[in-house]
């Protein structure tokens, strides 16, 4: 396993209507020309006559950015606005069913000079370990010790990440498996996290219930339902600049935002040992401990009434 051949991953960019987080991100980026790259521009909200100027100033920069580098990227774009959960998982859809991996970033989300190398390295390690879904790129709490460079986990942070086609297969964002599944799976959500893990069942339920548009939710619950398990760094690799007004969930400033990133050393090596999947719960726990620290109860309450009210402009359109 450890001698699998790297490859240079496929990159799908998320981005909508915010170029000076676009301009960033292209900035904080390594030279991409070794990399197929894919960009999903969802379409203008009605509601909100900016949104046209805003993405067609978008497309620009990365027009830009492919005449200044010599590469041509792949454009997912919508004429008419999807929404986040449509948009962002037809997005992924579209990816992988071209290639059987890839790497997401969201617009906000700048990446250490560890990141790229982190998952392309995990991503051929593991391609075959069908119970691995998912590589996360985000870690909320302080760096553990240098003995390896990632962990096994159960969490799910959509803040960079990276997955394989045959995990995102078992995907479906309307969770139409929900009323046969949702008692067992919910249960072991909060068996696992205990009262840390209260917010993210009620999350999930909410996306059900069609109070809430997002994609990332179902992600997670088909992640619990599979019992698969994701790769977690043990040095955070993603620093999200995009808290405030902008933003389409995130519009309360919290201290997640912001956060510094890592360097890793190479080759990887797993903190624990390969065989113990489970045996990081403690750290889990931390992670979700050191999520809640760093948010105000009303951080969280704001957070939840924003996301709901995106949702109910978004079925008014």
């Amino acid at each position: 396993m450890q001698n699998k051949i790297t490859t240079k991953s496929p990159l799908l960019i998320l981005a909508f209507n915010r170029p000076g987080m676009t301009k960033r991100l292209l900035e904080s980026l390594p030279l991409l020309t070794d990399r197929v790259v894919y960009v999903s521009l969802d379409g203008p909200r009605p509601s909100n006559p900016k949104d046209l100027i805003n993405i067609k100033t978008v497309l620009e920069i990365f027009q830009d950015y492919e005449k200044k580098v010599g590469m041509s990227f792949n454009y997912l774009i919508s004429e008419n606005n999807l929404g986040c959960k449509n948009k962002v998982s037809k997005s992924i859809s579209a990816v992988l069913e071209k290639h059987d991996r890839t790497i997401i970033l969201e617009d906000d989300c700048m990446p250490s000079s560890s990141f790229f190398p982190y998952c392309d390295e995990l991503l051929s390690r593991y391609e075959d370990n069908a119970r691995t879904m998912m590589i996360n790129g985000s870690s909320f709490t302080e760096p553990l010790n240098d003995s390896g460079q990632y962990r096994w986990s159960k969490c799910v942070f959509v803040w960079g990440w990276a997955t394989w086609r045959r995990a995102w297969v078992k995907y479906n964002p309307y969770l139409e498996s929900f009323a046969k599944d949702s008692a067992v799976v919910l249960k072991s959500i909060g068996d696992y996290y205990g009262n840390w893990g209260k917010p993210l069942v009620k999350l999930i339920q909410n996306v059900y219930e069609k109070n809430i548009d997002t994609w990332d939710a179902q992600w997670v619950y088909t992640i619990w339902q599979n019992k698969g398990v994701t790769i977690m760094p043990t040095k955070n690799l993603i620093s999200n600049i995009g808290f405030g007004k902008e933003a389409t969930h995130t519009k309360v400033k919290m201290s997640l935002g912001n956060l510094p990133t890592h360097k890793l050393e190479f080759p990887l090596k797993c903190l624990a040992d390969n065989s113990g999947l489970d045996n990081n719960h403690k750290y889990d726990l931390e992670q979700y401990m050191s999520i809640y620290k760093r948010t105000s109860v009303i951080d969280v309450g704001l957070y939840m009434l924003s996301r709901r009210l995106c949702l109910q402009r978004f079925i008014k359109l």
